[in-house]
């Protein structure tokens, strides 16, 4: 998943950092701070879930804006949890490249007091 939407991402000129694991998405934050401006997640992945990966980052950047996607059945449930952590939306894939582009815009344009409840 990670490489398909990293290129679409890059294709419409988004700088794009690809972490194959939770750990080394927040070494990265770790590294490179407030110079990222979205994390986006998949919400099964090993070592810790999307939403375990974003209250992390939260903890190290307090401002960050948020995208999880995921292909599991049990959606409604799923956007329960993302709700609790002040996520508007969860993306379910597979997703259309332009329903993935108004997502990404529309998150990072977002206010990042708005509907957070971290």
């Amino acid at each position: 998943m990670g490489r398909l939407v990293s290129f679409v991402l890059r294709r419409y000129q988004y700088k794009v950092l690809i972490s194959e694991t939770p750990r080394e998405a927040l070494e990265h934050l770790r590294a490179e701070g407030s110079r990222i401006n979205l994390l986006l997640t998949d919400l099964v992945m090993p070592e810790m879930d999307g939403f375990a990966l974003i209250r992390e980052a939260i903890k190290l950047q307090p401002t960050l804006k948020f995208l999880v996607m995921t292909g599991t059945f049990a959606f409604k449930d799923i956007q329960a949890q993302a709700a609790d952590l002040g996520l508007p939306e969860v993306l379910q894939k597979p997703i259309r490249d332009m329903d993935l582009l108004a997502a990404v815009h529309s998150a990072l344009n977002a206010n990042p007091s708005a509907g957070q409840k971290r």
